[in-house]
C-alpha cells in the first residue's frame, strides 16, 4: 500500500510538473510573439498612418 501510494503521489507530481512546464513554455511563446507582433503591428501603423 505504501508503494502504491509512493507511486501515485510521484506520478501525480510527475504529470503536474510536465503540465506546468509545458504551461509556461506556452505562455512564454505567446509573449514573446504578442510582443514583436505588437512591435510590428505599432511600426506598421505608424508608418501607414504617417
Amino acid at each position: 500500500m505504501v508503494l502504491n501510494s509512493l507511486l501515485f503521489a510521484f506520478i501525480a507530481y510527475g504529470i503536474m510538473m510536465v503540465i506546468a512546464l509545458c504551461v509556461a513554455a506556452i505562455i512564454k511563446g505567446i509573449a514573446l510573439i504578442v510582443q514583436r507582433g505588437g512591435k510590428r503591428a505599432t511600426a506598421g501603423t505608424d508608418k501607414t498612418e504617417g
